[in-house]
């Protein structure tokens, strides 16, 4: 289910300078975001960031149209951190994608890819797009694009992002 307007447990202390709101969006397509008016539908093809257009206030650890979407939330308050998990098929293919965000209270976000991530991040979906990774801040004008349809992604990594 796409849109989930879940509170945090662990408050992400500054999006690039910004302060975000204590709840977020979560969408099966590889992304959560800040802006609680976001939907999914309609943000299912990726974009470079910074794209003042929705979804803004943006984490995108894999942003594609999946299929099959499985996502699993995590809340710790006693390591102060919030874990989301997706697990899907790229839509209309068998290539699969497994990947983690960690927001930590103290601002610090990890992106997380598992063992059964299978696309790099190049691969084309049927709508021919490939994949968005970064962050964005909650106006869209402003954002970290690590990759935008060109390889990065291997499975077994990470990326730590933390507050400027």
């Amino acid at each position: 289910e796409d849109g989930w307007d879940r509170p945090m447990s662990a408050e992400v202390d500054r999006l690039f300078g910004d302060t975000p709101l204590l709840t977020f969006c979560i969408s099966a397509n590889g992304w959560l975001s800040f802006d609680t008016a976001a939907v999914s539908f309609g943000a299912y093809q990726n974009r470079p960031i910074p794209t003042v257009g929705a979804p803004n206030g943006l984490i995108a650890p894999f942003w594609q149209d999946p299929y099959t979407s499985t996502i699993c939330r995590n809340d710790d308050p006693t390591g102060n951190t919030d874990t989301i998990q997706w697990a899907a098929r790229l839509y209309q293919q068998t290539v699969t994608v497994q990947y983690q965000v960690v927001l930590h209270a103290d601002g610090v976000i990890d992106f997380i890819y598992g063992p059964n991530q299978m696309v790099d991040g190049s691969q084309t979906d049927s709508d021919g797009n490939g994949a968005t990774v970064g962050l964005e801040d909650l106006n869209g004008l402003f954002g970290h694009q690590v990759l935008y349809n060109q390889p990065g992604v291997l499975p077994n990594t990470s990326r730590t992002f933390t507050p400027m």
